[in-house]
């Protein structure tokens, strides 16, 4: 049976419409002493018709040898196509290897956050002014996301696991957003928990609705991963505001930032890893956006006797080239030139630090921190700092806001983000740091998120 090498055009490779590319290869059989010649090597786009390749015998080798050559070129939409390259031998055995080359919109569509519709302390004040309009649901979280220390056993280790990173998306096409939780699993052995969920319940805009009982968002996946403190995680939007996104998740034990492409009813894909040179220590924080026409990734480290940020930088055209959704290139975000580590004064009592801008353009950073800083029953702030870009610098801490939740244990002792609506308004979200037996119908041990709109 023949075999193919195909050296040209390679998997994913961006084409325009209507200009030819090549396609080109090996294409081999059996050797002496009884060769079995390769008779054509044709070229197949889609469904059109197969066009034959111009074939060179390669002489002195052991198996019997051609090189082919052709061009070909795409016709149809933007999206994936396929290249069928068929060798047939002498004895009309065929065999059939395909490539997909992708064609990008005619435009591009670059994530970025929206801006507040005013200034990040009228947001805040307004988060603590609207606190009865704060939104409970459960994520449908196992038995073994539980606290089994209570009471509190200062000598059980299981009372250490915790849940902590917390994202969501937009508001999906089908109406429904996604929700993602680690979850930190610290005993020895044990490996962490990155997990999706689907939000299908009411919304008003894009903050989700209070209904009786709490709506029950389902567990999409739960992935086991080899980092046991997956911390902070930040979610970049697909292109084109497509459904889907990469989760941006910071690995506390193995000082990686590990990406995963994620798309509705599709498990979580890693799509590349970060280790250039992490802050010491951590990561234990992760930020990103696009400012003006740059995507900036901050890999942070903080404890009690400071902390440094590893900054990143990416121009949009590198990070997607083909513009397509599935399609990021994470080796895009290089260490900022000419200096990439600076001071990071945000909070080691913070469980996450986000960006967000507002009305003006003006860049903040907000820390999500609980006094005491482990206690689920604590008080929860949220600080602000002042970010500037050119050049790089982050400001001592500006001001904090007090923010309430709903009676309960939701808190920034575990976990704490925010979203901007299109409209401008600000949600802050948090969650209970372990799983508790409260979930109506069968969904037993559920953790509450309660989300807040300014």
């Amino acid at each position: 049976m023949p075999t193919l090498t195909i050296n040209q055009p390679t998997n994913d490779l961006v084409v325009v419409p209507q200009k030819p590319f090549p396609v080109a290869g090996l294409a081999t059989d059996r050797g002496m002493p009884e060769p079995v010649e390769i008779a054509s090597v044709t070229v197949r786009v889609d469904n059109g018709p197969p066009t034959p390749a111009a074939l060179t015998v390669v002489p002195h080798q052991a198996l019997s040898t051609v090189r082919f050559a052709a061009s070909a070129q795409v016709t149809g939409e933007p999206g994936p196509h396929s290249v069928t390259i068929t060798a047939t031998n002498e004895h009309h055995l065929s065999t059939s290897k395909t490539v997909t080359v992708l064609v990008p919109p005619p435009s591009c569509v670059f994530p970025q956050s929206n801006a507040l519709r005013g200034s990040v302390r009228e947001a805040l004040r307004a988060i603590e002014e609207n606190k009865d309009k704060c939104a409970s649901f459960y994520l449908d979280t196992l038995e073994g996301h539980r606290n089994p220390c209570f009471p509190a056993d200062p000598l059980c280790v299981e009372g250490k696991d915790h849940h902590q990173g917390l994202a969501r998306t937009h508001r999906l096409s089908d109406g429904s957003i996604y929700f993602f939780l680690s979850h930190s699993e610290t005993d020895t052995g044990d490996k962490g928990h990155l997990m999706q969920f689907r939000y299908s319940g009411p919304t008003e805009d894009e903050h989700v609705v209070q209904t009786s009982p709490p709506t029950v968002a389902t567990l999409a996946q739960l992935l086991l991963i080899e980092e046991q403190h997956p911390c902070d995680m930040v979610l970049l939007p697909e292109v084109n505001h497509a459904d889907g996104g990469y989760l941006f998740v910071a690995e506390q034990n193995t000082h990686n930032l590990r990406v995963y492409r994620w798309a509705p009813s599709q498990d979580f894909v890693v799509q590349g890893v970060i280790a250039h040179e992490p802050p010491r220590g951590g990561p234990n924080f992760v930020f990103l956006d696009k400012v003006d026409e740059t995507y900036f990734l901050g890999i942070a480290f903080a404890d009690e006797t400071g902390g440094s940020v590893r900054l990143f930088s990416a121009q949009p055209s590198a990070l997607f080239p083909s513009c397509l959704p599935g399609h990021i290139n994470v080796s895009a975000f290089q260490p900022a030139s000419p200096e990439s580590l600076f001071r990071f004064p945000v909070s080691a009592e913070c469980q996450q630090a986000k960006l967000v801008r507002d009305n003006t353009g003006k860049w903040f950073m907000l820390g999500f921190r609980s006094d005491p800083p482990d206690d689920p029953k604590g008080t929860d702030f949220v600080d602000v700092h002042s970010v500037e870009f050119s050049p790089f610098s982050i400001s001592n801490l500006l001001f904090s806001v007090h923010v309430t939740f709903k009676p309960g244990d939701t808190g920034f002792a575990s976990t704490g983000t925010h979203y901007v609506e299109k409209s401008g308004r600000l949600l802050i979200s948090s969650s209970y740091r372990w799983s508790a037996e409260e979930g109506p119908g069968n969904s037993s041990y559920v953790s509450r998120v309660d989300e807040c709109p300014s």
